[in-house]
């Protein structure tokens, strides 16, 4: 039984200031790819075969 109190929400967005690494797990890597690069300027600098 944990008896920490509950986290408090957030009062806004966490600010994001630098990131090294992300994994993403998707349907359409093609797809996925576009939308990232688009919305959020994100660079593919790598893809696994398979």
């Amino acid at each position: 039984m944990n008896d920490r109190p509950a986290p408090r929400p957030a009062d806004g967005p966490i600010r994001v200031t630098r990131l090294n690494h992300a994994v993403l797990f998707v349907r359409d890597l093609d797809r996925s790819v576009d939308f990232y690069r688009r919305v959020f300027g994100f660079e593919e600098i790598g893809r696994e075969a398979g």
